[in-house]
């Protein structure tokens, strides 16, 4: 029986035979490829059978999924070159920050993450920006802040700030949706960084030679290490230097280390996948919901004049002449001092949450709503900036009977920061550029906690103090013996007695090359190399709050 199996081009094809033209009818194999195509030339032909079952509505290309639209895969697997730079920030992490200190490894973390970056942003086609510029460098900046402050709090916030510009700059965040979203965006990039890394495994092939360079390699490690261990033991300068080059590799770390370099690794991958195909955020939309001006126009108006009261009050207050008995409340300058910054914070962040709600409320025509919108949230930034002035007096006035500490200066350094970010709000109603609040907040609050840290609170904090105690007599040593290495120089030039008593229990430290830290090595021209007995127990450690 003649084989009728149907092919792509509908027209029959005769056979000629001895008894005659057209005995038969017969059909070429269909050519490889094109199942869709076959199907519909051929669908209804007497004797095809469909080769599987198609479910109709399913016929042609699968949707993109909504993760798809809005945040695409990486053109491409990642490169050789990429994967070995994620495997080198985890060598890196868990060779250097399995360490009591951090110092010199945060930076040299932070330019092996720069080079990470630059070479999965690759295949990202959008022409790169100039906040996307500045804000890795911010990142940069303050992530070799360690290697500058020793105190905790400084390197702390320096190290979790480079970690949130970093992951800003490779999602391209300049919107609020991407400020907000780019947290959980990094833990979807890390699952998808590891099945990324997985795509490029799965088309690796044994490199020709590879066997000699490992055999090679391992067996000239094993050399190394003796040799290193017989020069080290008969010679005791050299065992100086390996000590200092090389970290401390005791079993007992060995699973920490792992940790690290697992951390570390997938978060270099998560960070390359973030920079070779950022989320579009551009397609996540915030809709501006314009509304009557009577519901978004009286919540300003009934601020407005509280605030405006306040203020006078303030003025009265400011300009009276017996500050100590203020209004006849009783209340003296320092008991007052103590009382309402925290409030006033507070006012203006709710000030800066009902400009930006009435702004969206308010529409983006340019009709008599938004003239109303600049008449009234004009008036209220200037009121707040009178609040953030008042709130900055108080401190002042904290300052002069308390002293500063390191707590009261990172409240005000937020308080003048939200008193910028006001002022760029204001800045941007005024241009109709609504678009540039995210990015102005991001590089304030990122320039501002660099300018902070760089300037050293311990120090600041430890040098007023101390001209606090030459002028008054008055200074808490208790607390100054509590601060870090950043205020050792300041110490110095305290009275003797009191400087032998607030630096009493301190000594040089004595870091790997990895961890070194110039407030420390500063501290350590001053502080002995062995610890005296404290003296700091005769002390009552006032409270600080």
């Amino acid at each position: 029986m003649p084989d009728e199996t149907p092919t792509t081009d509908p027209k029959p094809t005769v056979a000629a035979t001895p008894t005659g033209p057209a005995a038969a009818t017969t059909y070429a194999p269909p050519p490889p490829g094109h199942p869709q195509a076959v199907q519909a030339a051929w669908a209804g032909h007497p004797g095809y059978t469909a080769p599987y079952g198609t479910p109709p509505g399913f016929i042609g290309p699968r949707r993109p999924t909504l993760v798809e639209r809005y945040w695409p895969k990486p053109a491409a697997p990642p490169s050789a070159a990429l994967l070995a730079a994620c495997l080198g920030v985890g060598l890196l992490v868990a060779s250097t920050f399995y360490a009591p200190r951090l110092g010199l490894q945060s930076g040299l973390v932070a330019v092996a993450l720069t080079v990470v970056a630059v070479l999965a942003a690759r295949s990202d086609d959008r022409p790169r920006s100039a906040y996307r510029t500045t804000t890795a460098a911010l990142a940069v900046a303050l992530a070799w802040v360690p290697a500058v402050r020793d105190a905790a709090p400084t390197v702390a916030l320096s190290v979790v700030g480079a970690l949130g510009l970093a992951l800003l700059a490779a999602a391209d965040g300049r919107t609020w949706p991407s400020v907000l979203l780019t947290g959980p965006a990094t833990a979807v990039a890390s699952v998808r960084g590891a099945l990324w890394a997985g795509s490029r495994f799965a088309s690796l092939k044994r490199p020709a030679g590879l066997g000699p360079w490992l055999r090679g390699g391992a067996l000239g490690l094993l050399v190394v290490w003796v040799v290193g261990a017989l020069l080290a033991s008969a010679d005791s300068a050299f065992a100086a230097v390996v000590d200092a080059v090389t970290p401390s590799l005791e079993l007992q770390s060995l699973p920490g280390r792992a940790v690290l370099l697992v951390i570390g690794a997938v978060f270099a991958l998560a960070l390359a996948t973030l920079a070779a195909s950022p989320p579009r955020w551009e397609a996540v939309r915030v809709p501006y919901r314009a509304g009557s001006s009577v519901e978004w126009a009286v919540p300003l108006v009934l601020v407005d004049v509280v605030l405006a009261v306040f203020v006078a009050v303030q003025a009265t207050v400011m300009f009276a002449a017996r500050p100590d008995a203020l209004l006849g409340t009783g209340t003296t300058a320092a008991e007052r001092a103590r009382q309402g910054f925290g409030q006033l914070v507070a006012v203006t962040l709710i000030a800066g949450v009902l400009l930006a709600w009435a702004g969206r409320r308010a529409g983006t025509d340019r009709s008599s709503g938004r003239r109303l919108l600049a008449l009234l949230g004009g008036g209220l930034v200037v009121l707040v900036l009178v609040v953030v002035a008042s709130a900055l007096r108080r401190m002042a006035l904290y300052e002069q009977y308390f002293g500063w500490t390191v707590l009261r200066l990172h409240v005000a350094a937020f308080e003048v920061w939200l008193a910028v970010v006001l002022v760029l709000c204001g800045l941007a109603w005024t241009v109709r550029r609504v678009d540039l609040v995210a990015r102005g907040v991001v590089l304030a609050a990122g320039g501002a906690l660099l300018g902070l840290n760089l300037m050293s609170p311990d120090a600041v904090a430890a040098s007023a103090n101390v001209d606090r105690y030459a002028a008054t007599g008055k200074v808490d040593l208790a607390y100054l013996a509590r601060l870090s290495d950043d205020a050792v120089p300041a110490l110095t030039r305290l009275p003797s007695a009191d400087q032998v008593t607030v630096l009493a229990g301190r000594v040089a430290k004595h870091d790997p090359w990895y961890a070194v830290n110039l407030s420390r090595l500063l501290a350590a021209r001053t502080l002995p190399d062995t610890a005296p007995p404290s003296e700091l127990g005769r002390f009552e450690i006032p409270d600080q709050s």
